[in-house]
């Protein structure tokens, strides 16, 4: 099989990891791959090889700008053409458009929807646009995928005349290897996350301060990532939570990230929206509990037995209960780390992702037949 892939970033972050493991399983199964994103970096340095090949579009973008979007189209165009994949699976919204668009008339596409771009939460300009954009395009693609249940029932909420082609494939992680935790003197929190919009780390900062300063001596925070908000965090943390030993470590690769994990306990995850995150699946793999808003499908992961879901009418006021709850009953921490693990292993592991994403790319690929 020939599969043409296109995102727009080729960035490290949650879809492009898991286009990347997709990659590795096509390539590992014989299938001749050709990765198409906006410029060298980690995600096409990391899947080139012997049935893997990769271009870059310089109209790649995030951009409304409908002369940039047009270009984006017809570089797609060019490729499926030279290329002639069997099927074309686009991920992200931008990359899902000009994926589309690019390839109608040409070769059956699939797209994968990371997080949809108009579910609740996301500011309602983009949310119009979004809607718009998805319901033509929706019109053309042979098949789409929802990360999370969540995510599958606001496509059909918006969108309903779709609701045959949108099916529930979970994101899934490989299991690393058991690592037996210990009590530690000091209850090792970490935040995972582009230091930018929708991530809110702030209000970390704010939930630990309301803590007494006996009980802020009991944390330490670690901040993984960077973005226009790192330096307004830095500032805050030093201001607000004196008592709390805190790192800004900002964006390090993702074997270091997962390295950094099997040193932590508790990932705290807060964001104003979201799709179904990796940086939580990850740290679920490697024993975490998780404490997180309740937004997107998050709540399809995180529970009362593997973490907490923070209030939605007082997330600041919830968090900060929350931390006192872990400061005072730190055994519930390894018993949530469990069912975390245990939560990865019944329900998001990456072979499971894959065979199911394959079967659905495999019965496109036979049903319409390019050649």
């Amino acid at each position: 099989m020939k599969i043409l892939y296109v995102i727009t970033k080729g960035e490290e972050g949650g879809a492009q990891s898991v286009v990347s493991d997709l990659i590795h399983a096509h390539a590992r199964r014989g299938d001749h791959v050709l990765l198409m994103t906006d410029k060298e970096g980690w995600l096409s340095k990391n899947v080139q090889g012997q049935y893997v090949q990769v271009v870059f579009s310089p109209f790649f973008s995030n951009t409304l700008n409908p002369i940039t979007q047009l270009e984006a189209i017809f570089d797609v165009r060019e490729i499926v053409k030279q290329f002639q994949p069997d099927v074309v699976s686009t991920h992200s919204f931008a990359g899902g458009i000009v994926g589309r668009w690019g390839s109608v008339g040409l070769a059956p596409s699939i797209h994968t929807f990371h997080g949809v771009s108009f579910t609740d939460g996301t500011p309602f300009w983009r949310k119009v646009v979004s809607i718009i954009a998805e319901g033509l395009t929706g019109l053309i693609s042979k098949q789409m995928i929802a990360v999370s249940e969540n995510d599958r029932k606001t496509v059909v909420r918006y969108l309903p005349f779709f609701s045959h082609k949108v099916v529930t494939i979970y994101n899934g992680v490989a299991l690393p290897p058991l690592v037996e935790r210990k009590l530690s003197e000091k209850i090792r929190l970490v935040f995972v996350g582009k230091m930018d919009a929708p991530k809110n780390p702030f209000i970390i900062i704010r939930a630990l301060s309301r803590l007494s300063e006996e009980l802020q001596k009991k944390f330490e925070m670690t901040f993984i990532g960077d973005g226009s908000y790192k330096m307004r965090a830095e500032q805050m943390a030093t201001l607000l939570m004196p008592f709390v030993e805190t790192e800004f470590v900002g964006r390090i690769d993702r074997e270091a990230v997962e390295n950094t994990l099997l040193s932590k306990d508790i990932l705290v995850f807060t964001s104003h929206w979201e799709g179904f995150p990796m940086a939580i699946l990850e740290s679920m793999a490697r024993g975490l509990s998780i404490i997180s808003s309740n937004v997107g499908g998050i709540s399809e992961m995180v529970d009362a037995k593997n973490g907490v879901l923070l209030s939605q009418e007082n997330e600041e006021q919830s968090l900060a209960d929350t931390f006192t709850l872990y400061a005072t009953n730190p055994l519930l921490i390894f018993e949530q780390g469990k069912e975390s693990r245990k939560k990865v292993e019944e329900r998001f592991l990456l072979a499971t992702m894959t065979n199911k994403t394959f079967d659905c790319i495999d019965k496109i690929a036979v049903k319409n037949p390019t050649k």
